[in-house]
């Protein structure tokens, strides 16, 4: 690998292409960052290590890349005690941080090492910082968080907690050193000393904390513009104070604000009465605070009443660990949309009550309309999203439900749509021959990445039709690294054998497999029925008339549609 890269340092210094024989030579090709970079992105982290013990300048050049990204588990004793000079000395270097702990084992770890091994001034660097582990290391955590905070783009903590113990401290002002600035302090002085300016992402689960908690750690992060929040409870800080002997479960859910309902309760929260608390933003007067950078909010229907404190949030994901609302929650959640996301344009529901979903699309009907929805699509949440046909963009309803209704109505009523992607749907080549020829697809002009279901089509019709286009088939990186490591056998062997007997060699199972599949789809092809042959042509010359379609997939897989200049020179 070494010698083919040697021309390029010859004629980055200006120089003729050094000699294969030169045995310094493939060393100094490591003088080129960019090169050595591109070397260890294809390496594993053994082969990384190995060429770090080349020599001196390979081990100056390949150790930044051997620590780059650390992922471990929280150390035993024995291991421990090699790590704190090894973090020490190498840990600036870590740009990436994940650190785990399985629930079984933590408990029987209750050496002060084993928690604080990561706590050391050498890790300063990090820019991205992944934390699951027992809240009982949380402290430790405490002070690599605060030390990288200027570094830190990505943060990702669960501290596992264990909800039988019904733990006082589980809650969420910890996590980040953030204590609330004294009653003397200016707030340009607290933040001076907590800010983390860069951080983009957010996570925090199995958290409990008040919404003037929260406003702290958003304050702190200015530039962040995603935040998600699961199986986190948000209450007031009397509540907080109340507690201390019992677990939140153990509330009576009608003593509390509505935004004091927990997320992922076990029990079914009642009405509640509002509280003073809620409205506070800070220990300084003036307006309520707004977060103006945030765009993405994974979320519950129970945070509704966070949601006036981003006013640009474009998109709102829900995923697996929300469950169905409650009428009055519901209503609130839809409320808080109307009043406050004048920007959403995006959601995403993975793992979504469908019944509740009609109602929160209605909701973004006051601003700028649905641009792209992403998740589970039952008959009434599919006509919901139709009535966002003006301004929908991007429609992703695949995998999440066993069927897809009324496709074709997306691609006939949305003007704007240029990615479509549905799963397993009731569409016939029938309904599309009648989609195309009676109404037309409105997103014509937009269209670039169609994945349509259609049922009974047969691999061979497909492929005639990406054939008629000109389409390549998107091959699996994985099985193309295969086939050019098997045609690489093939050719050596070939090379090995007697000139008399190299043509007689076999193809490699993989090449023969291939070969047999396209015999037996071009067979199929010429085995056609008239109707079909007829599907073939309307379809690949509808087809052929979008001129932004850059990617299909019609039931076998994605195929790469070359560009409409394209298309034109070659007469398709």
């Amino acid at each position: 690998m070494a010698a083919s890269l040697l021309p390029l340092h010859g004629q980055r210094q200006g120089h003729a292409p050094a000699s294969s024989s030169d045995p310094s030579a493939s060393l100094t090709a490591t003088g080129i960052p960019e090169v050595v970079g591109l070397i260890a992105r294809h390496l594993s982290k053994t082969e990384v290590a190995a060429c770090a013990l080349v020599s001196r300048a390979w081990h100056l050049a390949y150790t930044p890349f051997l620590w780059k990204t650390i992922t471990a588990r929280i150390p035993n004793p024995h291991n421990a005690l090699i790590l704190p000079d090894l973090l020490s000395r190498f840990g600036s270097l870590i740009r990436t941080l994940v650190v785990t702990d399985l629930h079984e084992h933590f408990l029987s770890r209750s050496e002060p090492t084993s928690e604080l091994v990561f706590d050391c001034p050498g890790i300063d660097n990090v820019v991205r910082l992944t934390v699951r582990t027992d809240r009982d290391k949380k402290r430790a955590f405490q002070s690599i968080i605060h030390r990288n905070r200027l570094t830190l783009r990505f943060l990702w903590l669960t501290f596992q907690v264990d909800k039988s113990k019904k733990s006082a401290d589980w809650r969420g002002e910890p996590i980040m050193m953030l204590k609330p600035p004294r009653p003397d302090q200016e707030l340009q002085s607290w933040l001076a000393k907590t800010r983390m300016p860069y951080l983009q992402s957010l996570y925090l689960e199995q958290w409990k904390m008040s919404r003037q908690e929260l406003i702290w750690i958003l304050r702190a992060c200015p530039a962040l513009t995603l935040l998600s929040l699961k199986d986190t409870h948000i209450v007031h800080e009397d509540v907080l104070l109340s507690t201390a002997s019992g677990s939140l479960e153990d509330l009576d859910m009608t003593s509390l604000s509505i935004d004091a309902i927990p997320i992922d309760a076990d029990t079914e929260s009642g009405s509640s009465s509002g509280g003073d608390e809620a409205a506070e933003t800070d220990i300084q007067s003036g307006p309520p605070f707004q977060h103006q950078a945030l765009q993405t909010f994974r979320m519950c229907s129970r945070l509704s009443l966070l949601l006036d404190l981003f006013p640009n949030i474009k998109t709102i994901e829900f995923y697996q660990f929300d469950r169905p609302a409650n009428e009055l929650e519901l209503e609130l959640f839809c409320e808080s949309i109307r009043s406050h996301c004048l920007n959403l344009t995006q959601i995403w529901s993975y793992g979504y009550e469908c019944s509740m979903l009609p109602l929160v699309l209605n909701s973004l009907k006051n601003g700028k309309g649905l641009v792209e929805f992403r998740g589970c699509s039952d008959m009434p949440t599919v006509l919901s999203i139709l009535e966002h046909a003006r301004t929908l963009e991007e429609a992703n309803l695949t995998d999440f439900t066993e069927e897809t209704y009324l496709p074709l109505k997306f691609l006939e009523t949305c003007p704007r749509l240029t990615r479509f992607y549905t799963g397993q749907s009731p569409t016939t080549m029938t309904d599309v021959k009648e989609s195309v020829i009676d109404h037309g697809w409105a997103c014509m002009s937009s269209l670039k990445e169609l994945r349509l279901g259609i049922k009974k089509i047969s691999p061979a019709l497909i492929e005639a039709i990406m054939q008629d286009l000109g389409a390549e088939r998107e091959v699996d990186p994985k099985m193309y690294v295969l086939k050019v490591v098997e045609d690489a056998k093939e050719a050596t062997s070939s090379n090995k054998a007697p000139p008399n007997k190299a043509s007689s060699n076999k193809a490699t199972p993989w090449l023969v497999l291939q070969q047999r599949h396209r015999q037996r789809i071009l067979e199929e092809i010429a085995a056609l029925t008239p109707e079909q042959q007829d599907f073939r042509i309307l379809f690949a010359d509808y087809l052929r008339k979008l001129p932004c379609l850059e990617r299909v997939n019609i039931g076998s897989g994605y195929y790469k549609i070359p560009s409409r200049s394209r298309r034109m020179s070659t007469g398709m």
